[in-house]
């Protein structure tokens, strides 16, 4: 199957986007290579701005250490190295996770570069009201930090998994886990939960699937690199707050602008 073909694929799978799914080998290795220095880009845009207190998570041995983006900032990733190869600089032989969101804020090429990969996505989902938002991972940090979660109503997440190693992600799809608001419950007892959950490896090349109600889970336990697409349909309520404040402010186009930087929790 072609591109086209496999996202059609997916979207089939996902049940028009409202079931988990993955598929494999939808990247391509020159999308994976291109992605990989879009990143050091934004990484170094990001230091470049300064403002190092926002939009980054760094946890070490599962512990949040944010206090390791002045590390990041004297020993920049450089072109010709790869990210696996800066974490070891960085952490050395400590586990650790990166997540820092909100990409397309620092460079405009990583937004370019997912849409051209996703456009045939689009073609046949269309545009979400509330925008595309762009989200890393990287690490060998095991289980996701933050434990078993689900994303507010109307965030759904594509996870792009670039490698080079797999990753294991876990999802739970029940009536009594649907029921539960977001932020309101997190797991932490992950080795007692995991078989109620249904099983994916992902590849370097796949893609996963996960609609906001959906609890889940990864699990990186060799360094890998994941980049999260944020597929934004807020709720109703949420639109009718906002129609509300803009009429206020006489300001009504700015409603179907993208929302500003979240503090998103994924993967």
């Amino acid at each position: 199957m072609d591109r086209i073909e496999k996202w059609g694929s997916l979207y089939h799978k996902t049940n028009d986007l409202t079931s988990p799914s993955s598929i494999d080998n939808l990247l391509l290795s020159e999308d994976i290579n291109k992605l990989e220095k879009t990143i050091i880009k934004v990484l170094n845009g990001f230091l470049d701005k300064g403002e190092t207190h926002a939009g980054i998570k760094i946890y070490v041995d599962k512990v949040l250490r944010n206090d390791f983006v002045d590390v990041m900032e004297s020993n920049r990733p450089q072109e010709n190295e790869s990210l696996k190869e800066w974490g070891n600089k960085i952490f050395g032989d400590d586990k650790f996770g990166v997540v820092f969101n909100s990409l397309e804020s620092y460079d405009n090429e990583i937004g370019e570069l997912m849409c051209s990969i996703v456009g045939p996505l689009m073609k046949q989902a269309g545009l979400p009201l509330g925008g595309l938002s762009f989200l890393f991972f990287m690490g060998n940090y095991g289980f996701t930090p933050f434990g078993i979660h689900k994303e507010a109503i109307g965030e759904e997440g594509f996870l792009f998994h670039l490698g080079p190693g797999e990753k294991e992600f876990y999802t739970w799809d029940t009536e009594e886990f649907n029921e539960i608001d977001h932020n309101t419950k997190v797991f932490h007892e992950v080795e007692e939960m995991l078989p109620a959950s249904k099983k994916y490896i992902l590849k370097p090349s796949s893609v996963m699937f996960i609609p906001h109600h959906v609890f889940h889970i990864g699990n990186t336990n060799e360094f890998s690199l994941s980049v999260v697409m944020d597929y934004i349909n807020p709720s109703k309520d949420y639109l009718e707050k906002e129609l509300a404040k803009e009429i206020g402010n006489d300001n009504i186009c700015l409603l179907y602008t993208s929302p500003s930087p979240r503090d998103r929790q994924k993967s």
